[in-house]
C-alpha cells in the first residue's frame, strides 16, 4: 500500500536551524514586503509596456523575400 511522505516539518526545522528561514511578523518585515511589492508592480508595468510596444513593432514589420 502506498504511503504519503511529508517532509515539510523536517525541512522547515532544518531551514530555521541553519538560519535560512525566519518568521517575518515584525513591522520592519512588513515594510520590506510592501517595498518589494511596490517594486514588483513597477517591474510588471514596465514589462507589459515593453511587451505591448514589441507587439506593435512586430505588427508593422513587413517581411519581403
Amino acid at each position: 500500500m502506498a504511503s504519503k511522505i511529508n517532509r515539510r516539518e523536517e525541512i522547515k526545522a532544518r531551514l530555521f536551524a541553519e538560519g535560512k528561514a525566519e518568521i517575518m511578523d515584525s513591522s520592519e518585515a512588513s515594510e520590506i514586503r510592501e517595498s518589494i511589492n511596490e517594486y514588483m508592480e513597477l517591474v510588471k508595468r514596465e514589462y507589459l509596456q515593453k511587451e505591448r510596444e514589441s507587439q506593435i513593432e512586430a505588427s508593422l514589420l513587413v517581411l519581403t523575400t
